[in-house]
């Protein structure tokens, strides 16, 4: 009887025994497939949100739970030649109490798109692969040059460090020509300015105001900003020059970069046949370039009448005035600034400060009146305000007899002129210019 008790509380401890040690061993096992599951999930990834420029020293990191330091190794990572590795370090993670940080160093040699081997751990004997996340690389900003394209509404592109076309395009004379200016790569535009052909009419469409709009050192895009839309239409045919655009700009790595695009022409054919009861067999803008029966802008009035010769003569004045203003503020803005130096030099701080006011002041007068000098005026004696330049075009208003207008273009016969009552153009034999020089 005792025997058999023995018998049974033996029975009894090995099957405790046996379930203890599957047990351990689900346990155990387990844990191994919960740390392969935690490791296919973990990704390393570049710790900046910023762009990843080729060239720069990049860090990437990845927080491992569930694994010290110390039981942690990482094999020697093998990279592509593009690829410069630096160094690696482990840490206590600051995520997972119980974790792992690893931080790795690298430096990008091409810009791309990278697809980085998965890098190999190994933990109490177990190994592991973690992957990398896909790395865009960019082009290192302070190794680019500014850049600018026209774009044009079917498609057709310049771009300012292209070879020369020959001709880009093919369009009918009258044809309207939309396109659009960008820069690149660019902090800052300080100037932008263009030449327009003859024959032409050219409009802006839209200014993006590109030179009040300065860009951060540190905020890159790769993205072409837009400058201006405009519209060029062309009343001759033939091969024209397109129009010569010229942008000033200043690099990330502060460089100044004067841009212009290259030659480029643009072949105008016929226009399209008039419409029925059109008797004209002239091409539609003839009118506008038949210079017969017209003279030419004269230096001095005529018998246009008085109000012509005393706004003229008015006009005559203000030129001369403010040229002696101009270079009367030169003149006096040299002595303010001599004599600041000398007085801050002897100690006369106030008096010296002075002379600095005095000389900022004499320099906006400078610039105020030099902007007005480099304006073209004239006075009108009586004519007719159209959209384009034909005598068959819309006639937008009357301009009376001693109206002064500001000469924004000149298209053959024509002049482009701005004055109080809006902008258009008007035969240039109407006009009475005064000479600068």
């Amino acid at each position: 009887m005792e025997k058999q008790r023995s018998l049974r509380h033996f029975g009894l401890f090995i099957r405790l025994l046996s379930l203890t040690a599957a047990m351990t061993a689900v346990s155990a096992l387990s844990a191994q497939l919960s740390g392969a599951l935690s490791a296919a999930g973990l990704r390393i990834s570049p710790e900046s949100d910023s762009a990843v420029f080729a060239g720069s020293e990049v860090k990437f990191s990845v927080e491992i739970p569930s694994a010290s330091a110390a039981e942690l190794s990482v094999l020697p990572p093998d990279f592509p030649e593009s690829v410069n590795f630096r160094t690696l370090r482990k840490t206590a993670s600051g995520v997972f109490s119980d974790g792992t940080k690893i931080e790795l160093w690298m430096e990008f040699s091409e810009a791309g798109e990278y697809r980085l081997p998965p890098l190999e751990i190994e933990y109490r004997g177990a190994s592991y692969r973690i992957r990398f996340d896909e790395v865009s690389v960019l082009e290192n900003p302070m190794n680019l040059a500014p850049r600018m394209l026209v774009e044009f509404d079917s498609g057709e592109r310049i771009e300012s460090d292209s070879p020369s076309p020959a001709v880009i395009l093919e369009r009918e004379a009258g044809q309207k020509i939309v396109f659009t200016v960008y820069v690149q790569y660019a902090v800052r535009v300080f100037d932008f300015a263009w030449e327009i052909p003859e024959d032409s009419i050219f409009t802006v469409l839209q200014d993006f105001g590109i030179t009040d709009k300065p860009r951060a050192e540190d905020e890159y895009s790769p993205e072409f900003v837009p400058a201006a839309v405009f519209e060029w239409t062309v009343l001759r045919n033939g091969t024209l020059p397109f129009p010569k655009f010229t942008l000033n700009a200043s690099s990330y790595n502060g460089s100044r970069e004067t841009l212009r695009l290259p030659e480029t022409s643009v072949l105008v054919t016929g226009q399209a046949a008039p419409e029925a009861g059109d008797d004209s067999t002239d091409s539609l803008f003839s009118a506008a370039f038949d210079s017969a029966g017209y003279g030419t802008s004269s230096d001095q009035p005529d018998d246009s009448g008085e109000i012509s010769m005393r706004a003229w003569q008015t006009l005559q004045r203000g030129i001369i005035r403010n040229r002696i203003i101009f270079y009367s503020a030169l003149l006096f803005l040299a002595v303010s600034v001599v004599l600041s130096v000398i007085l801050i030099r002897r100690g006369r701080i106030y008096p010296g400060a002075a002379c600095i006011i005095i000389s900022l002041l004499l320099l906006v007068l400078a610039v105020n009146t030099g902007s007005r000098g480099r304006r073209n005026y004239a006075v009108c004696s009586g004519g007719t305000l159209y959209s384009i330049p034909d005598f068959k075009a819309e006639a937008r208003t009357e301009i009376p007899p001693g109206t002064v207008a500001e000469i924004r273009g000149v298209s053959s016969s024509w002049y482009y002129v701005k004055f109080t009552d809006g902008e258009g153009y008007v035969r240039d034999d109407v006009f009475f210019v005064p000479q600068k020089n």
